[in-house]
């Protein structure tokens, strides 16, 4: 294999590795401040209140999210980095329900078929999936690299 194929592998992983690693420096200083755990929250205020409303009448607010680095966005030539945060009300849903659910990667791809085509954990510590950014109860920013996820 020559550097250039090294090269091709190597640097979107770091980019992205990056990327997860600011991801999670913002969250857990909105944890610490204690700011509005959904993204809906930091909407002016008849934004929110209408994302809240189309919530209750059981749509999903998905927003594409981005990270900066230094104030400037973060490139990753030979990859792509996805990062969205959506948001939905569910009815009488109790937590660990939902939890099950997201953190069941490995059937992610039976669950959101067609439009995930295959899923796998490539590692698991308890509630912890190093290389993915932390899932919170209240909030998924889940990011992804080549159907990582």
């Amino acid at each position: 294999m020559n550097r250039r194929s090294q090269d091709c592998g190597r640097r979107p992983r770091e980019r992205f590795e990056r990327y997860v690693k600011l991801t999670e420096a913002r969250n857990e200083g909105e944890l610490k401040r204690s700011t509005g755990l959904l993204w809906v929250d930091g909407l002016p205020e008849e934004q929110r209140a209408d994302a809240y409303a189309a919530l209750k009448r059981g749509e999903v607010k998905i927003e594409k999210r981005e990270i900066l680095d230094n104030a400037k966005p973060i490139p990753c030539p030979g990859g792509m980095i996805h990062h969205w945060a959506g948001v939905v009300f569910i009815p009488g849903a109790k937590l660990e329900d939902v939890l099950g659910v997201l953190e069941d990667y490995d059937r992610h791809s039976v669950y959101y078929a067609p439009d995930v085509e295959r899923s796998k954990v490539e590692s698991r510590e308890g509630r912890s999936f190093p290389g993915l950014p932390a899932v919170s109860a209240a909030q998924s920013d889940h990011c992804s690299a080549k159907h990582r996820a």
